[in-house]
């Protein structure tokens, strides 16, 4: 991480938690790297769009076990992990 910061870059850490609970786990882990919450998928969508990675995103189903649904933080559902080097120029160097 020194060495892509001191280059220039940042490294971020995307979830489809709420921020508020992104904020608090890299509290909690003490992580150098900022965790943005993305509940709603717009930034998933944009990176989507520019065509750099595409996630899979797993939706709660109707009927779904209420003890995981009824304190539910993912309004949208919850995207698999990824990477994604991207240069200013936009150019992707890793997925």
């Amino acid at each position: 991480m020194h060495e892509i910061r001191q280059a220039g870059g940042e490294i971020y850490a995307i979830t489809s938690e709420p921020h508020t609970l992104a904020n608090n786990a890299q509290k909690e882990w003490k992580s150098d790297i900022e965790h943005i919450g993305d509940p709603h998928h717009e930034i998933l969508a944009d990176i989507h769009d520019r065509g750099w990675l595409s996630l899979f995103i797993w939706n709660y189903k109707p009927g779904f076990r209420e003890e995981v649904t009824k304190n539910l933080s993912h309004p949208n559902g919850i995207y698999q992990p990824g990477v994604l080097a991207v240069t200013r120029e936009g150019r992707v160097l890793y997925r």
